[in-house]
């Protein structure tokens, strides 16, 4: 699996790394991990080769701040409409939510469960679905399943610690390594 992380924080790409590199070293993944700070280069060879790793990307994770003004930034944002993988933006409340796809998710789901409400209060109340569900002991199946992986991808990648970059990892290996080389 080529696993994409876009991100401003420095901080985060570095844990991550770090994380990875561990993790590879001890116990081999199938992920190639590339990450990229769209706020650092805008050179042009740097642009085309994010664009042609978001491409053949299968999870492409954008923890990006959209109003920062940066070409690589676009470049990144607009290689995501053909990104074939799966593309999971990490602010809801952002414009980039429009790409969500992860398993059978997709923002669609979100915006669906009650047309009358708006994305935030929508996103609420599949959170209150998922908690009902692990009070009962259940396991979430298909897209709610794939919700819950959103939740938690969304919860390790804010953690911003190597626990979280750990388990980061582990998940999207276990959940969707397999899943996503299929398709």
């Amino acid at each position: 699996m080529i696993l994409i992380i876009l991100s401003n924080n420095k901080k985060m790409l570095h844990k991550i790394n770090m994380s990875y590199q561990d993790i590879y070293a001890n116990n081999p993944m199938d992920i190639e991990l590339i990450t990229y700070d769209p706020s650092i280069s805008e050179d042009e060879h740097s642009i085309i080769k994010m664009c042609n790793d978001i491409e053949r990307s299968n999870v492409c994770i954008l923890d990006i701040n959209t109003d920062t003004a940066s070409g690589m930034l676009f470049n990144a944002v607009c290689s995501c409409t053909i990104c074939n993988g799966f593309i999971i933006p990490i602010d809801i409340n952002n414009s980039i939510r429009n790409y969500l796809r992860l398993g059978s998710l997709t923002i669609k789901d979100i915006t669906s469960v009650n047309p009358k409400y708006d994305i935030i209060t929508n996103y609420s109340i599949m959170v209150k679905i998922i908690e009902n569900i692990e009070q009962k002991g259940g396991k979430a199946l298909g897209k709610l399943k794939d919700f819950q992986n959103y939740l938690l991808i969304c919860e390790y990648i804010n953690k911003n610690d190597l626990d979280s970059s750990n388990k980061l990892l582990t998940l999207l290996d276990k959940e969707y390594g397999e899943y996503s080389l299929k398709h």
